[in-house]
């Protein structure tokens, strides 16, 4: 061994105790994970489905992206202001219309 420690093969009092806590955090977190995936159940294999079809989403839009299409030709003006901040306004109010009254749907 290399590092200047004990080359005796005897393990420290801080060394014991490093493996103890995390013998210990180790195997609650497996401990945790495994009750999670048991009462998951289905739940995990349609996730694991959604993040696929993000995933192939994601391959898809940045295998065209050309960032020459984000340049402005020109500029909007006031009126391109106007309806861009309305666009955006009715947007949340709509989104909050849906937050709201999701319970009585």
């Amino acid at each position: 061994m290399s590092g200047g420690g004990d080359t005796s093969g005897k393990l420290g009092p801080w060394a014991v105790w490093a493996i103890a806590v995390g013998g210990m955090v180790g195997g609650g977190i497996f401990s945790t994970l495994g009750v999670v995936i048991s009462s998951a159940g289905v739940e995990i294999g349609i996730v694991v489905v959604k993040l696929a079809i993000l995933a192939a989403l994601a391959v898809l839009g940045l295998s065209s992206f050309d960032a020459g299409k984000l340049e402005i030709a020109s500029q909007p003006g006031l009126i391109g202001i106007v309806i861009g901040a309305a666009s955006v306004f009715m947007a949340y109010e709509g989104f909050e219309l849906l937050a709201y009254d999701y319970d009585e749907m």
